[in-house]
């Protein structure tokens, strides 16, 4: 009997594991992916070849994204304190949720989010981690992994 238990335990282990969208969980989320990238994100890593990329953490953290749940994305690139310019477009999920498709509607320099497609390593309702691995267009020969961290909802 109790190896019986031990293997119901080990089989609903396995399942919650199987249960996670993305590489880096979470394994069970009682809130859809909509409601946890909704909000504004700020980028506190840039991890090219397992390592930190200090330049781009640098360029990049001067811009913020809000994730609205209708499907619209706004880029705030700041300067110190100072709002300079702020970018509106659009996003959405491919059909797994494994990947974010974002466009702008402009080409500003400013807008770093380069690729129109990123796939989604970690979404918690605090932590969103992407990946251009899946990119069509990449930024550069490597693969870039940004982190960031919720700011506000």
């Amino acid at each position: 009997m109790k190896k019986f238990k031990l293997l119901i335990i080990l089989s609903f282990l396995a399942y919650l594991n199987s249960c996670t969208n993305y590489e880096h969980g979470p394994v069970v989320s009682f809130l859809n992916a909509n409601t946890r990238i909704a909000g504004e994100w700020e980028l506190t890593d840039v991890i090219i070849n397992d390592k930190t990329d200090n330049v781009l953490l640098s360029e990049e953290s001067n811009v913020k994204y809000t994730f609205c749940e209708q499907g619209t994305i706004i880029a705030v690139y700041t300067n110190m304190t100072r709002n300079l310019t702020e970018n509106t477009g659009t996003w959405q999920f491919n059909d797994d949720k494994t990947e974010i498709i974002v466009s702008f509607d402009t080409n500003s320099e400013q807008v770093l989010l380069h690729c129109n497609n990123y796939k989604i390593l970690r979404l918690t309702n605090d932590e969103l981690w992407i990946s251009d691995e899946t990119a069509q267009v990449k930024q550069c020969e490597y693969i870039i992994e940004r982190r960031y961290t919720k700011i506000t909802e």
